[in-house]
């Protein structure tokens, strides 16, 4: 069974590369572009710094902001390790996931003494800002990022669908699992669903899937190593 990588194109080529010798046949087939936003951020108006995704870490590397002295809020390990990159001046804590951050922010330890800045996306799953309001956290939000969708698969994929052979493929948001189906739609490939096992990363991405009629697996912990231990 030939798997599909959906992540933009700098994953995709990273979970190619650490599944790279364990006999997998992999494609290729990003379902969102990220366009990084260049924006004039004053550096010194916060004293802690939210990100939620590691594209927004990368978004602030790309355009070479030195943030130091700083209080990093983090979910996920991947925007975690890249976050480090900043330096040991600053602190940092880590969130499993984004129920683990929901769940934890607000009760940590002189968290209203904060003035946060939330780096994110234009598209967002839950929205944090209001949660850091709902708590009266003095916060600010910059979108720094935009995920375009890709409604397209590749030559080889349809080639695939066209011999009926199994296809798995990795979804990671909710917001990919739909985008997903509707390039589906757009080739008429809807009746091809039996062919198909989705790797998620969560239930809520899951349950989208499977009321489309398709098969699906997800861990029980929302990580890149639990998904890809799903195979």
């Amino acid at each position: 069974m030939k798997l599909i990588l959906t992540r933009p194109i700098d994953d995709s080529k990273k979970i190619l590369n650490d599944l790279k010798g364990k006999d997998h046949d992999l494609i290729m087939n990003p379902l969102l572009e990220i366009v990084y936003l260049q924006k004039k951020i004053n550096i010194n108006q916060f004293t802690s710094v939210l990100f939620t995704s590691r594209h927004s870490v990368r978004a602030l590397k790309q355009y070479r902001y030195n943030i130091t002295n700083k209080f990093f809020f983090i979910c996920g390990k991947s925007a975690y390790q890249e976050a480090l990159e900043f330096g040991l001046s600053n602190e940092y804590v880590l969130f499993e996931n984004i129920s683990d951050l929901v769940k934890k922010f607000p009760d940590i330890e002189n968290i209203q003494n904060q003035n946060i800045m939330y780096f994110r996306g234009r598209h967002i799953s839950y929205n944090f800002n209001k949660l850091l309001k709902d708590n009266n956290i003095k916060s600010n939000e910059e979108i720094i990022y935009e995920a375009n969708q890709i409604r397209n698969f590749t030559p080889e994929i349809i080639e695939e669908f066209t011999k009926n052979n199994p296809l798995g493929v990795f979804l990671y948001s909710e917001r990919t699992a739909h985008i997903f189906i509707n390039t589906l739609k757009k080739y008429k490939l809807g009746n091809k669903t039996s062919i198909i096992l989705a790797y998620c990363l969560s239930k809520n991405i899951s349950q989208i899937l499977e009321e489309f009629g398709i098969r699906t697996k997800y861990p029980l912990t929302s990580t890149n190593e639990a998904i890809l231990n799903l195979i």
